[in-house]
C-alpha cells in the first residue's frame, strides 16, 4: 500500500468517525429534548393533580364533610 493510499484510507476512517460522532450528538440532543418534554408533561400533571385535590378538599369543606 502506498503512502497516498494509506493517507486516503485513514482520511476516510476519520471522516466516518466524525460522521458517527455528529449523528450521536444529534441523537443525544433529540433524546434530551424528548426527556425535557416528558418532564414538563409530568410536572404539569403533578401540578394539575394537586389543584384537583385542593379543589376536592375545598368542595368537601363547603358541603361540611
Amino acid at each position: 500500500m502506498s503512502g497516498a493510499a494509506a493517507t486516503t484510507g485513514a482520511s476516510k476512517q476519520i471522516d466516518s468517525l466524525l460522521g458517527d460522532l455528529t449523528a450521536s450528538d444529534e441523537d443525544q440532543k433529540r433524546m434530551n429534548n424528548k426527556i425535557t418534554m416528558l418532564k414538563n408533561d409530568l410536572d404539569f400533571n403533578v401540578a394539575l393533580n394537586k389543584f384537583i385535590g385542593k379543589a376536592g378538599s375545598n368542595a368537601k369543606d363547603l358541603v361540611g364533610q
